[in-house]
């Protein structure tokens, strides 16, 4: 947020990295959706994502999905690879991670896909 009000070059995250604040504002929907990763009781990740896609149905999956899937693919262009995704990201959102993001998509476009 801070380097959009900077006038001169802006520098790159991995000059200066998000803080948890930053990462919050940024990716609100990814942060929430932490519950259904890490803080549910689900047996496994697996389990917990596709709990977290389905309860958004049927009002939630046009207003929250995609705004999800956005944000995800987002992260997914600005911090490529495990190591820039986990030091980018880390600081709001420490269980990000290629496969979990990857994962999340899935779902969602699948859930869109047989539902709608």
């Amino acid at each position: 947020m801070i380097r959009a009000l900077d006038c001169g070059p802006c520098p790159g995250y991995d000059e200066l990295p998000l803080t948890d604040w930053e990462v919050r504002a940024m990716f609100p929907r990814t942060y929430d959706f932490g519950y259904w990763v890490v803080g549910g009781d689900h047996p496994t990740v697996s389990e917990g994502i596709r709990e977290g896609v389905e309860r958004e149905h049927p009002g939630g999956c046009l207003e929250e999905l995609p705004g999800l899937v956005a944000e995800i693919q987002k992260a997914l262009l600005l911090f490529p690879g495990e190591k820039a995704l986990a030091e980018g990201l880390g600081p709001g959102i420490p269980w990000a991670g290629v496969g979990v993001f990857e994962e999340i998509v899935h779902r969602a476009r699948g859930h869109v896909a047989d539902h709608h």
